[in-house]
């Protein structure tokens, strides 16, 4: 199922599409689904009344999965509790949503947080400090931003997942205002 669910969201690559995110987090969790009991972790979605958005499903998901893969990874390592992971979904404007994974893992040194998006930054044994780089990147892909927080070590983290509700909107909101902030050029008389 994991890996039929995987192809089909690679043949769709590039395809923006009408997605309802209670679904896709439904989704993400299935296909991490071992993983949840590997790392005996408590997961708690919440969905508070969001529009569907229009974007590309695989995107969402690989981000999705990462950041999931990250918490669970995360609450294994932190002895000190029980594994908790909360997955939030709402609509932070009339333009976008957010997608929040909190967990109360191990966190993250303040020294590292502005470096946990960087290309093969890890702290991590036998990790290759990819997941988080590709997580930005596709946040990008989709007109989005992602924002990491923890209080520091042993306090947990959470990943802020900000994206358009429809990017095409977005994009011509977005030049418009441009157009209107810059003068247009004149051939010369």
């Amino acid at each position: 199922d994991i890996i039929s669910t995987q192809q089909n969201y690679a043949k769709t690559a590039g395809v923006v599409e009408r997605i309802d995110l209670e679904e896709t987090i439904r989704q993400a969790l299935k296909l991490n689904e071992h993983s949840i009991n590997r790392e005996n972790c408590v997961v708690e979605t919440k969905v508070d009344d969001c529009p569907p958005i229009q974007s590309e499903r695989p995107k969402l998901q690989q981000i999705l999965l990462n950041l999931l893969q990250n918490a669970q990874w995360a609450c294994g390592e932190n002895s000190e509790t029980m594994g908790r992971v909360q997955i939030l979904a709402y609509s932070s404007d009339t333009s976008h949503v957010v997608i929040e994974v909190k967990d109360n893992g191990v966190g993250i040194e303040a020294e590292n947080i502005n470096k946990v998006f960087s290309h093969g930054f890890t702290t991590r044994k036998n990790n290759n400090g990819f997941g988080l780089h590709t997580v930005e990147t596709l946040s990008k892909q989709l007109h989005g931003t992602i924002k990491a927080h923890s209080d520091g070590p042993s306090q947990g983290a959470s990943f802020r997942l900000t994206v358009p509700i429809d990017p095409t909107v977005q994009a011509s909101e977005t030049k418009a205002w441009l157009d209107s902030q810059t003068p247009p050029i004149r051939a010369p008389k």
